[in-house]
């Protein structure tokens, strides 16, 4: 598994920084042991904080600058579950900051990602809802019973949980 040393950035040449990235990163590798996938993740997240910040120390962040870059990346079309990864990177620096350099505040510890829109579920086309209800279910008993079943959820618009808790009578 290969770890960056530290977190290419040319708009942070503070050599500090770096130092305290790169521990960072070995913390993340070695004592949290996450996939490398994810300290590429979090290399990238922390990368995007330092550019929003600016020439701003880490230490002078506060609660009002991370929402401000947290709304700045959702106006700029990043979802929901995008925006609380790296809030979840964020979080993790500065508790780490906070562990090994003595910072006060973690600035990210109560902000909360925008919500992403919930998917709705894949239905059948009408194609296939046809094939189901039209199939010959012969005489066997279960296919006799699934096909009862099928036309019961298709007919009355029942949900699979709430066709799963039907009492038989």
């Amino acid at each position: 598994m290969t770890v960056p040393r530290r977190i290419p950035d040319p708009e942070t040449p503070d050599p500090v920084i770096d130092c305290r990235l790169a521990g960072y990163l070995s913390h993340l590798t070695h004592e949290r042991r996450l996939a490398a996938h994810t300290v590429e993740n979090y290399t990238r997240d922390v990368r995007d904080l330092l550019r929003l910040a600016g020439k701003a120390p880490l230490e002078s962040l506060g609660v009002h600058d991370l929402r401000r870059f947290v709304a700045r990346l959702h106006g700029g079309g990043l979802g929901g579950r995008s925006i609380a990864r790296k809030l979840s990177a964020w979080r993790s620096l500065f508790n780490y900051l906070a562990r090994d350099y003595g910072l006060k505040v973690n600035p990210a510890a109560g902000l909360k990602a925008p919500k992403s829109p919930k998917r709705l579920p894949a239905s059948l086309t009408p194609d296939d809802t046809a094939r189901l209800l039209d199939g010959d279910a012969g005489d066997d008993p279960v296919a006799v019973r699934d096909k009862a079943l099928f036309e019961l959820i298709y007919s009355s618009g029942l949900r699979l949980a709430e066709a799963a808790g039907l009492d038989p009578v």
